[in-house]
């Protein structure tokens, strides 16, 4: 097979069991149409490719600062201004000890793919496949797209996560090819969600609305943000979604702070103002959403 379409991609990561049915092979492409101060995965908000550093493991060589004026040394520590930075990657090439390291590349679709069916026998034992999320897959529609069409040749079972504000004809593209729709679900007050994730929640809902009167299969998953979404009116919205749409249930995603140690090294944010629910919280999160009648997405299915 000849050149096929190219996308920015950050991660292709195996071995996953929480993207989807079975073990995965998960694709993480670069851009987001939303800023969730939550973001687990804060290197896919900018379709950029950027530079991570992470301070422990430099060793002050000084290396980088014969390349870029970016970097500098000040009292033996090393400091980073990014706004100045226009080397073009050349302070990560030379870096020896991996503090500094490109966060996103230029791959095509077929390679990614190639990729990905390395891990078939787990796929065949487990049910399992590949899963595209970000960022946001649907920002890089072409690439998205063709990576599920080749999956789909490939006989690979394929899901993608997505906030569900992506372009309705971006959607209606990808029907045919992807098995399973994991749409994200945030928050049910319409000004609260334009003010925390940039979007408005109408859209989101109708999208839902539009994959399942499509027939598509399509799970609910939830972000639980202690603080910020850990309300009844939530839960109640998340159990009547699964009453009135043929989804086919929810699955709570609670906040973890990876996303905060990520964005440190982007140079992005401080320490995260949100704290990780212990298993009991989510356990109670859960039981409430089932006692309002929500269907609940099983593993097995």
């Amino acid at each position: 097979m000849g050149k096929t379409v190219t996308g920015r991609v950050f991660s292709v990561q195996p071995f996953c069991v929480d993207d989807g049915p079975g073990i995965r092979t998960t694709v993480y492409l670069k851009g987001c149409n939303m800023r969730c101060p939550w973001c687990h995965n804060p290197e896919g908000i900018s379709p950029l490719i950027e530079v991570s550093y992470i301070e422990s493991r430099c060793e002050n060589c000084g290396r980088c600062a014969a390349v870029c004026e970016a970097h500098t040394s000040k009292n033996g520590r090393h400091a980073f201004d990014r706004d100045r930075c226009s080397c073009g990657g050349r302070d990560v090439a030379v870096c020896p000890s991996g503090a500094l390291a490109a966060v996103g590349a230029d791959l095509e679709a077929i390679d990614v793919i190639r990729e990905v069916a390395r891990d078939r026998r787990f796929f065949d034992r487990s049910g399992g496949g590949m899963t595209v999320t970000g960022g946001e897959p649907t920002m890089q529609p072409e690439f998205l797209r063709e990576l599920l069409a080749l999956a789909k040749a490939e006989d690979i079972h394929s899901c993608i996560e997505t906030n569900g504000a992506g372009a309705r004809e971006d959607y209606r593209a990808i029907l045919g090819l992807t098995d399973l729709f994991l749409v994200d679900y945030k928050l049910t007050d319409e000004a609260q969600h334009a003010a925390v994730t940039g979007m408005p929640s109408a859209v989101v809902l109708e999208n839902i609305a539009f994959l399942c009167d499509s027939g598509a299969d399509v799970v609910l998953r939830c972000p639980v943000i202690p603080g910020v979404n850990d309300v009844e009116d939530h839960f109640r919205a998340i159990a009547e979604l699964t009453k009135r749409l043929p989804v086919g249930g929810f699955e709570i995603m609670p906040y973890h702070p990876l996303g905060s140690s990520k964005a440190r090294r982007l140079g992005k944010d401080g320490p995260s103002p949100y704290r990780a629910p212990d298993r009991e919280t989510v356990e109670r999160w859960r039981a409430e959403i089932l006692s309002m009648g929500g269907r609940e997405w099983g593993r097995g299915l």
